[in-house]
């Protein structure tokens, strides 16, 4: 699993393999199910990933970046003391 918008990956897959020894681990035997829960127990790392597949075209194309920093989405508030 690698990142779309920074070509990172390690870090994806790393917690990816993790995840299906866990998953392999509690189950050898059914292939299926082993399947399905690995598929379950990776959805976070694949809406992170969908995340930024949708994110890459307002960090690269230059009139969408430029409305997105104009428009203040994201923007960090202060935080009065």
């Amino acid at each position: 699993m690698i990142s779309p918008s920074s070509l990172e990956g390690i870090s994806y897959s790393m917690e990816s393999a993790r995840i299906l020894a866990e998953v392999i681990n509690k189950d050898l035997k059914n292939i299926a199910n082993i399947t399905n829960r690995y598929f379950i127990k990776t959805l976070g790392i694949r809406k992170k990933l969908f995340l930024k597949i949708f994110k890459m075209p307002f960090m690269y194309n230059k009139f969408l970046r430029k409305l997105v920093m104009k428009s203040g989405i994201k923007a960090i508030k202060k935080i009065p003391r």
